[in-house]
């Protein structure tokens, strides 16, 4: 296929997860197992552990990170089917005005009554399932991928910032000229 086609040229994909106890009630654990089954296997996975706030942690995990793409993923995230990373990645070998992409977001099935209320209420907290690429403010950092060399260019991750670097993320790579969508057929659960 031609992605596989792309792995034999320096293709490598990052995994960088920040997570404050490195276990997040057993669903980190989970979370690897599922990475690890993906049809394009990551080039490594960073767990960032007990630094806040999760910007930092993310760049912390840049620093470390050797790949030309970075998927974040946060620790409460469960992974919708076994080609996320192929699709987070195929919009980028196809476009080059292509900066960020993420999956549809949606609560996970075993969510409680409470749960799944709620988020019927809570904006952001619901994007269904797309069947092209839809440029969006849903993209977050749920579960997103980047290029490794446009990250950097944007600047990073803002330390700083407490809450709201989904926002502050989209905003730089969309002024750097690129598009910021959610690709099509590919959820998480978040």
């Amino acid at each position: 296929s031609f992605l596989q086609n792309q792995t034999e040229f320096n293709y490598k994909i990052s995994v960088i997860i920040p997570s404050l106890d490195g276990n997040r009630n057993g669903n980190l654990s989970i979370l690897k197992n599922q990475i690890l089954r993906q049809t394009i296997k990551p080039h490594e996975v960073i767990t960032v552990i007990g630094i806040k706030p999760n910007g930092k942690a993310r760049n912390e995990g840049v620093k470390k990170a050797s790949g030309n793409y970075y998927i974040f993923i946060d620790d409460d995230v469960t992974l919708g089917s076994d080609d996320v990373f192929q699709k987070l990645i195929k919009p980028f070998l196809e476009r080059q005005d292509v900066g960020m992409t993420g999956p549809s977001q949606l609560i996970p099935d075993n969510s409680n009554f409470f749960q799944k209320l709620s988020s019927k209420q809570i904006p952001r907290s619901l994007f269904p399932e797309q069947k092209e690429f839809v440029d969006s403010d849903m993209v977050s950092h749920m579960c997103l991928a980047i290029p490794a060399e446009l990250f950097k260019k944007v600047g990073w991750e803002n330390p700083d910032i407490i809450s709201g670097t989904d926002p502050d993320l989209r905003y730089r790579v969309r002024q750097a000229g690129y598009r910021v969508g959610v690709v099509p057929e590919c959820i998480a659960y978040h």
